[in-house]
């Protein structure tokens, strides 16, 4: 028989809380919507052409990744989540 008759609520850590609302802080400014603006041009609106290498695609594969955790990491941060 298990103890838990529901599942349990997921624990949120105090440093998750802090760091999704210190990425909203910082891009939400002028200089962070900037800086933001900036690394969606250089990642998620560049096209690589046919030629690209399989490096090159990892490569920007990679740092597209890396932006939307950003993105994902200020929308929780505004939105409380």
């Amino acid at each position: 028989m298990s103890l838990f008759k529901t599942k349990p609520a997921p624990v949120v850590s105090s440093f998750e809380e802090r760091i999704t609302k210190s990425f909203a802080r910082c891009f939400r400014t002028t200089d962070g919507k900037d800086v933001l603006a900036f690394l969606q041009k250089i990642t998620k609106n560049r096209v690589l052409g046919s030629d690209a290498s399989d490096a090159q695609l990892r490569t920007l594969e990679g740092q597209r990744a890396l932006v939307s955790t950003i993105e994902h990491m200020i929308e929780r941060g505004i939105n409380g989540q």
